[in-house]
């Protein structure tokens, strides 16, 4: 698995701001400095600023019908968003449709 996306399912930022702290050079793999564009083992030990990441192993889906007037996005631009209408527990996921 390419290592933006591991990054990303480790810790739920977006792949963007994986490859941003990749390229500030915070990622090792192992005892060396992580690259862009890297593959990552299952078995490779990553970390991000010394601490050591893992992919979560279950996942959860959820299904939102959306109201009108609400963006799938985590920042609304003044619009209401679909965190506005979820309950705290669920701010981590992120939407896909």
């Amino acid at each position: 698995m390419r290592l933006n996306k591991y990054l990303a399912q480790a810790t739920g930022m977006s792949r963007r701001a994986a490859d941003a702290v990749i390229v500030e050079q915070r990622v090792r793999i192992g005892d060396k400095i992580a690259s862009l564009g890297q593959e990552v083992e299952p078995q490779d030990h990553v970390t991000l600023d010394d601490k050591r990441l893992s992919i979560p192993s279950h996942h959860l889906t959820i299904a939102l019908n959306k109201p009108v007037g609400y963006v799938c996005s985590r920042n609304g631009q003044g619009s209401s968003t679909i965190y506005d209408l979820l309950p705290p527990q669920y701010h981590h996921l992120k939407p896909i449709g």
